[in-house]
């Protein structure tokens, strides 16, 4: 016999002898799934009665599954925060822009009326007055597109705001939620009943049942953890003078001054002569309107605080308006856009602030180098 065919034949042997053997290993039962009658009548009604769910599948409690259901809406209100805040850096963004652009307009539009006064000639009056009217036209057209950017802002913190405590009233009641379904896990593994027919069932479905959490129970309490770290809160000591409560500020990092506590007032307000004795830099302000508390309106300039500090918390790039100088017995009064970053709340009997802050996870973008606005070439 030729050496070829020795070979097929052993291939065709081996092959036959393969497909056999697993053909028999096919013919073989599966081992039947533990059926749901199997468990026994009496370790079920036991089990049952202490308010245990018996498959085939394990044990639960049916306060697990509702935890599971408020934890996932949860996670869901985490990301309709983290998209609100996005929202609210956009929109930040996008009035720094205007702002810039109205402060180089304003600059272009002094510079203009500087050249108008030593214009000489006719046409260079009439060149100079068409580039007045045209910078005036631009600065109208930003300042209103400003406004409209103001109002988005604010409406952007507002639903920010509402989702932040809906969040916090969402995640802080389920530690107790949690606490209360461990509690009483480990109160039915102390019991010798719920034990005998735990085991009961094992023996019946050949499985390896406990008196415990379930592992997905267990994986939630890791993710209630992760959210709770993202919740700090702080209760401030305030001073009560002369009807008004007063809380300890630091500002840019070194200035500590006392203030009044104002959620009625939409920005952080300073008198003129605080703000110098700080040294704050004004240049570059936003001249506004501000409505005092005796009903007078007083020239204000708006600026932005590098930092404001109370209790445990600093919030950076804080608006804040200057008083004018008319305005000198007016106190300083730390406004909604300090405490509009938290859920706050002013206890006038214990006389606190409580400030609570969650952080969304969402990152503060850095701010990118403005472009200057391409000024339009003067032709003399």
């Amino acid at each position: 016999m030729h050496r070829t065919q020795f070979s097929g034949i052993c291939a065709a042997a081996l092959t036959g002898l393969l497909i056999s053997t697993l053909a028999a290993d096919d013919s073989k039962p599966a081992k039947p799934a533990a059926r749901a009658d199997a468990i026994p009548a009496a370790a079920r009604a036991t089990l049952e009665a202490a308010g245990l769910k018996v498959t085939t599948a394990g044990l639960s409690l049916p306060e697990e599954v509702d935890f599971g259901k408020s934890l996932r809406e949860s996670a869901r209100q985490k990301k309709a925060m983290m998209a609100a805040d996005r929202d609210v850096y956009a929109a930040e963004r996008e009035l720094d822009t205007f702002k810039a652009q109205i402060h180089e307009l304003k600059a272009q539009y002094t510079g203009l009326n500087a050249e108008m006064a030593g214009a000489t000639s006719t046409a260079a009056q009439n060149r100079i007055i068409g580039a007045l009217n045209a910078t005036k036209g631009q600065l109208e057209q930003i300042a209103r597109q400003g406004s409209e950017c103001n109002d988005r802002l604010k409406e952007a913190r507002k639903k920010a705001s509402e989702i932040r405590e809906a969040y916090v009233d969402e995640v802080l009641p389920m530690r107790a939620k949690a606490d209360e379904i461990t509690r009483k896990w480990s109160s039915l593994a102390a019991e010798k009943e719920m034990q005998d027919a735990v085991d009961a069932v094992n023996k019946a479905l050949n499985t390896k049942f406990a008196l415990k959490p379930s592992s997905t129970f267990t994986a939630s309490l890791k993710q209630l953890k992760t959210m709770e770290e993202a919740i700090n809160s702080d209760a401030i000591r305030l001073e009560n003078e002369a009807n008004s409560l007063w809380v300890s500020v630091t500002i840019n990092g070194k200035h500590k001054q006392r203030m009044v506590v104002d959620s009625g007032a939409s920005i952080i307000s300073l008198p003129d002569r605080m703000a110098r004795d700080m040294g704050l830099d004004q240049k570059d302000g936003e001249p506004m309107l501000v409505g005092l508390a005796d009903g007078r309106e007083v020239q204000a300039t708006r600026i932005k605080l590098g930092s404001v500090k109370v209790g445990q918390f600093t919030i950076e790039d804080v608006e804040c308006c200057v008083l004018g100088p008319e305005a000198r017995d007016a106190p300083p009064l730390l406004g909604m856009s300090f405490l509009g970053q938290f859920k706050f709340e002013v206890d006038a009997q214990q006389a606190e602030l409580k400030l609570l802050k969650v952080d969304s996870g969402e990152p503060v973008p850095k701010e990118k180098p403005r472009e200057k606005m391409k000024a339009t070439k003067k032709k003399k």
